[in-house]
This record gives C-alpha cells, structure tokens and sequence, in this order.
C-alpha cells in the first residue's frame, strides 16, 4: 500500500520535519500492508490538549487529554480510499517526550505510527495488546533509523 498523508491543524515547531513524520508513516504502510495494491490517503491532525480533551469527551466519554485519537474511515482494502484520521496533542507529546528522554520529533512519529497502526487493525485494549503495539512501533521506528543513519 502506498499512502497519501496530510498534515493540518497546529504548527508544529521548527525543530519537528513533517517529512521525516511522512516518511515513517509511509514506509509502515508499505511494511504492514505491502501485499495492498494503490494509495490511500491519511490525515495527521496536531491538536492542543483543550482540543483533544474535547474529542476524547465527545467521542469516548472521557473529557481528559491523551496523546492519540485515531478516527477510521476507509476499510484498508479499499483502494484510494481514506484510512481516517489521527489527531495528536502537541502538549501531551512534548510532555511524554520530556518524560522519557527523546525528542518531540521522535515521539510525534512514534504517535503517528500509533495512530496508523490503529487504522489498519491494530488493538492495544490489554496489556498484551499494547505490549505487542508498543514493541512494533518502537521496532518501527529504529528501523526508519537505521534505513536512514540518523535519528528521529
């Protein structure tokens, strides 16, 4: 599968290369799909926590901020369709990011990442879902790393 993203809602600070997001997002489709034929589009959109408390509330009955809500759209398998949406706090990623040690590049991508993996089929419901979602992801990512000999 080949993906089409866009980007909307908040800028993003200077430090944070949307292409590099884009790239990641891309080639995790191409690795957990390759076997789909054409395109597909995807929208990330960067929120506040104000927004994304919003969302969470109206939308999952919890009025508090997260890091990642992902909206499906399309099946995967429908061809030049639209997978959804994933709409991710800019404040909840650059706390994360302080908290663990990386950067907001990083976890911004790490997110995306996430949020794609929910849209293609992914569950992270239990802790063994999320174990598994997680230790993808991060496999993911340091792969993207090392394909490209730097780091997010």
């Amino acid at each position: 599968m080949k993906l089409r993203v866009t980007f909307s809602g908040l800028s993003t600070p200077s430090t944070v290369a949307l292409q590099d997001i884009e790239h990641v997002l891309m080639e995790t489709a191409a690795l957990e799909c390759g076997d789909l034929a054409g395109w597909r589009t995807l929208t990330v959109h960067f929120t506040d926590d104000t927004q994304i408390s919003e969302m969470h509330g109206r939308y999952f009955g919890d009025p508090t901020p997260t890091d990642v809500i992902t909206f499906p759209d399309d099946d995967p398998q429908v061809e030049g369709g639209h997978l959804g949406d994933i709409a991710i706090s800019l404040d909840y990623a650059a706390e994360s990011a302080a908290d663990v040690g990386h950067s907001l590049q990083r976890e911004l991508a790490f997110l995306a990442v996430h949020g794609l993996l929910h849209l293609l089929g992914y569950r992270d419901a239990d802790p063994l879902e999320r174990r598994a979602m997680l230790e993808l992801q991060d496999r993911l990512l340091r792969g993207f790393e090392q394909r490209h000999g730097r780091t997010l």
